[in-house]
């Protein structure tokens, strides 16, 4: 591509943060922003555990990505090791999630957000089981829910909520991130007669024979019902922040009239061989430097190896422009 501006970078740096929240009506939680994918920052001792296709714990193809989400690949799930603590008709549950291609998945699969099947209570949260995309769905034993969302969009962070006061009855938001407050179930049913969160279970269908792709990130388990889902909403799904930029060590803008001038003030000015600045001149108007690459070895050099140290840890950023990138073997940028 000719003629057009482009940014470059080379970095090496990794910044793990923990935010933890605390409540005393929490059963469970997992950040996934401490490293640990399936820990129960509550003390409650509540892990999660990974299971592969055939129900035996191990490796679900479930990842822990750096920026604190689970990865799930179809391959697996996660489930909770103590399903006496969640045997309760009053509960909040509150997750966040993305999908590439959720409905590209097939049937009982996405968000999957699960109790353990055969139980006269039990329920799943999954892509429609009938056939017709751009629906999700609850579905008991007996009827299914559909939502009346659109399709939605790939890769775009959304809050689940799931809330029951007893009585057989719950409340579903689906929000998106930055978006407002949807509500999309609102004293749904259960037409068994009940919904008992009595087992835990994300990234499988009840039956634990359909897998989905998606990410998971900052999950919430209350034994109450009093959770004003606007609060959970209002979390977003507490990733790991970007590292700070850190102040540059040396800067070359070109807008000074100074085509070699380190603008950071630390003195690492720039340099060439004879004749560089004949062949790299400043262009005004752009405060950019041009190299017409004709006048013998024309380049631009600094020596920030200065006081004998070197840097094994750096982030280099530069833009570059040029009308002919089919010029001579070994021509460089950098």
């Amino acid at each position: 591509m000719k003629s057009k501006w482009m940014e470059t970078k080379a970095f090496a740096a990794v910044v793990i943060m923990a935010s933890l929240a605390a409540n005393a009506a929490l059963v469970a939680e997992y950040d996934m922003t401490d490293g640990d994918m399936l820990n129960d920052s509550t003390g409650n001792g509540n892990v999660l555990i990974e299971y592969d296709a055939t129900n035996t714990a191990g490796d679900g193809g479930v990842s822990l990505n750096a920026e604190g989400y689970a990865s799930f690949t179809g391959a697996g799930y996660l489930a909770i090791n103590r399903a006496d603590v969640l045997e309760t008709g009053t509960f909040t549950v509150s997750y966040w999630w993305r999908s590439s291609n959720l409905f590209g998945q097939g049937n009982f699969q996405g968000p999957s957000f699960s109790t353990e099947a055969g139980n006269t209570q039990d329920f799943q949260f999954t892509t429609i089981g009938s056939g017709v995309s751009g629906n999700l769905e609850v579905r008991d034993t007996a009827q299914l829910i559909k939502s009346d969302t659109e399709l939605y969009p790939d890769s775009v962070w959304y809050n689940m909520i799931i809330q029951s006061a007893g009585g057989g009855t719950f409340d579903i938001w689906i929000s998106a991130e930055d978006g407002s407050l949807t509500q999309v179930g609102d004293d749904v049913a259960a037409s068994n007669g009940g919904l008992v969160l009595e087992d835990f279970i994300f990234g499988a269908n009840r039956a634990k024979n359909y897998f989905g792709t998606f990410d998971l990130a900052n999950v919430k388990v209350y034994d109450d019902a009093t959770v004003g889902a606007a609060s959970l909403l209002a979390e977003g799904p507490m990733l790991v922040p970007p590292p700070p930029t850190p102040d540059p060590i040396a800067v070359y803008d070109f807008g000074d009239g100074d085509l070699l001038n380190d603008s950071s003030g630390n003195g690492y000015a720039l340099t060439g061989p004879s004749g560089t600045t004949a062949s790299v001149t400043t262009n005004d108007d752009e405060f950019s430097a041009h190299f017409d690459g004709l006048t013998g070895s024309s380049y631009l050099m600094a020596d920030l190896s200065a006081d004998n140290s070197r840097l094994d840890a750096f982030t280099v950023s530069f833009w570059w422009k040029t009308d002919a990138l089919d010029q001579d073997t070994s021509t460089s940028l950098m």
